[in-house]
């Protein structure tokens, strides 16, 4: 069945117009990637979502603003250190929520976005592995988005930090590969698994459970990751 035609049926359209409207305003994702072509072939196993308009950079913010939002998170002049920093999703986020300094970690280079790179509040590190930085700031916050790789060292590596850590966990990176098929996650119980999995790893570390969720989002490839916020300190 055509995408648009998709939506109108399952999300209860009231015409084919507004699903257009959807699809040309960047607000249908299909297997966790925008989708504009309204002629697709929606495919029994593709995971289709109306999702508003992004209001940040890229995707991330929208799940950086889930975790706030839930959680009831203050970030007015907070400081946040923004761990897989890319785009600047959670960076762009977290200042449009008051935050008045965001240290952008990233081991690429030339990834965040123009609108931000000029910023006086955000000081940006490039080309910068987080595991090779011998003492972060200080900071009221540390969000971590990282692909490729677990996020374990990481967590072991800012365990020092006294601040509330939101975590996004992406089991398809914290499984084996044989727990891997087509790089997604399917099984619930794996991605339970992985998530209890890092609360006992942080717990082990001295870190203190707030909470943990889906994410409202899906990955780009249509994996389902978790929101964890957990804190270290008063």
């Amino acid at each position: 069945m055509r995408l648009d035609l998709y939506l109108v049926k399952e999300f209860n359209l009231e015409s084919r117009s507004k699903a257009l409207d959807l699809i040309k305003t960047n607000q249908v994702m299909v297997n966790g990637q925008l989708s504009s072509k309204q002629s697709y072939d929606v495919k029994p196993n593709d995971q289709v979502e109306i999702i508003k308009q992004l209001e940040y950079v890229s995707r991330g913010g929208n799940k950086l603003e889930d975790a706030i939002n839930f959680y009831h998170l203050e970030f007015k002049d907070k400081v946040l250190l923004d761990v897989g920093s890319s785009t600047g999703g959670f960076t762009d986020c977290a200042l449009k929520h008051g935050a008045k300094k965001v240290y952008a970690y990233d081991v690429g280079s030339d990834q965040l976005h123009e609108s931000l790179r000029s910023k006086k509040e955000i000081e940006l590190h490039e080309n910068t592995n987080i595991l090779d930085v011998l003492m972060p700031v200080s900071c009221d916050y540390v969000s971590i988005d990282v692909s490729f790789t677990s996020v374990k060292p990481i967590l072991n590596h800012l365990k020092d930090i006294q601040a509330t850590f939101i975590v996004l966990v992406k089991p398809q990176f914290e499984v084996g590969k044989k727990e891997v098929k087509n790089g997604i996650v399917k099984d619930e119980k794996k991605q339970t698994d992985v998530v209890l999995g890092m609360i006992s790893y942080m717990n082990y570390l001295g870190f203190t459970y707030i909470g943990h969720k889906k994410s409202d989002l899906l990955g780009k490839k249509g994996n389902q990751e978790y929101l964890l916020v957990m804190k270290k300190g008063e």
